[in-house]
């Protein structure tokens, strides 16, 4: 259970003679029963039935590095997803292999990506709209974030309206048990995967991920190679996508959990610094899943 004080609320309720347990803070909402396991897995779960795997695993159906040009791929397992995933990088047009050191927008002006396996100030880094419109951004720069491998990147100027950041994964999240929970990812080959979460370790920092068990998440399952780094990984939930990580190691995956970071501010503190390193004016604060939104 998390440290911070609670409030019961008996009005929120998620299934039958369940209790809810909340914080009132604006990032942390503490949830005490197992059936969130089940109800945060529930968007992955019923669509990870997939008939042919090597058609539906791809986030695009065509790729032209030199125009550039990406067609997202109609068939993707979680195509309705498909609006939430406009937030991830579909290449470093600076980059030696384009598919390799990029990022995630948490903002409409900032990115998280690995630190170890960054991109570099003057990188351009393209998005994709919903309809396949390319967002060109340039990297103006990067700083750690922690040293657990986690990294802010500033672009030059803000994302149009159809490009979505995603959400930060709720703090309270590493003080549930981490059985059973199923999680999405993506690689160097623009593969969507499935995998289940792990651990967490050093205190809640970090987090690592596993292979799954159940045999239809299992399919969609990849183990991290060399230079999957700095891809993401986020929990689905009605629509949205909350990041929980990007990778710093391989097999089933570890990296930095981004929800630690919400709590004490050190995530909102990163993005005001690196705007003042850099004179951007105005306020960017990332957002924050709460599970009591979850109907």
């Amino acid at each position: 259970m998390s440290t911070l004080q609670t409030v019961m609320s008996s009005s929120q309720e998620y299934g039958k003679n369940e209790n809810v347990s909340q914080t009132n803070a604006e990032y942390t909402n503490v949830f005490t029963y197992t059936g969130l396991a089940n109800r945060i897995s529930q968007d992955i779960d019923n669509r990870t039935k997939v008939t042919n795997v090597s058609t539906q695993i791809t986030l695009y159906s065509s790729v032209d590095e030199s125009t550039p040009a990406y067609t997202r791929n109609v068939n993707n397992w979680m195509v309705d997803y498909t609006e939430a995933l406009t937030c991830l990088t579909a290449a470093n047009g600076t980059s030696g292999t384009a598919e390799q050191k990029l990022c995630t927008a948490i903002t409409k002006r900032h990115c998280v990506t690995a630190w170890h396996f960054k991109p570099s100030n003057g990188d351009t880094l393209y998005f994709v709209t919903e309809d396949n419109t390319i967002i060109s951004r340039t990297v103006t720069d990067v700083d750690i974030l922690s040293d657990k491998d986690g990294a802010i990147v500033l672009l030059d100027s803000d994302l149009p309206s159809a490009i979505v950041p995603c959400k930060i994964a709720p703090h309270e999240f590493n003080t549930l048990s981490a059985t059973d929970y199923a999680l999405i990812s993506t690689d160097q080959e623009r593969k969507l995967h499935c995998r289940d979460i792990g651990n967490f370790t050093n205190s809640g920092e970090s987090v690592t991920f596993g292979t799954p068990t159940d045999p239809d998440r299992l399919a969609l399952y990849e183990a991290i190679v060399l230079n999957d780094s700095s891809n993401p990984i986020w929990m689905a939930v009605e629509g949205e996508l909350w990041l929980v990580s990007t990778y710093l190691t391989g097999g089933g995956g570890a990296g930095p959990y981004y929800g630690y970071y919400v709590a004490d501010e050190t995530l909102n503190n990163a993005i005001a610094q690196i705007n003042s390193d850099n004179s951007v004016s105005g306020t960017y604060r990332v957002s924050v899943g709460n599970f009591n939104n979850l109907t």
